[in-house]
């Protein structure tokens, strides 16, 4: 149980193999969105800094619409 004032007595085990996790998991997450802009690039022919800011802004605007749609679900 964690009382106030006292910070819980982690394993350092434990926080080596979160950050190695959270390491990995950053890489894919990198990994995907440069694969995913490859095959928007590609699909689109886009040419220029306009596709990419437009892009970038539809990343932004759909993770926005689905963090709301399924705060509205739950």
């Amino acid at each position: 149980m964690a009382t106030p004032g006292k910070l819980p007595d982690i394993p350092s085990l434990a926080i080596v193999v979160i950050l190695v996790f959270a390491l990995i998991s950053i890489i894919f997450l990198i990994w995907y969105v440069i694969l995913l802009y490859n095959g928007f690039k590609v699909s689109s022919n886009a040419k220029g800094t306009r596709p990419i800011v437009l892009f970038i802004v539809g990343i932004i605007v759909a993770e926005l619409v689905s963090k709301f749609v399924i705060f509205k679900l739950i």
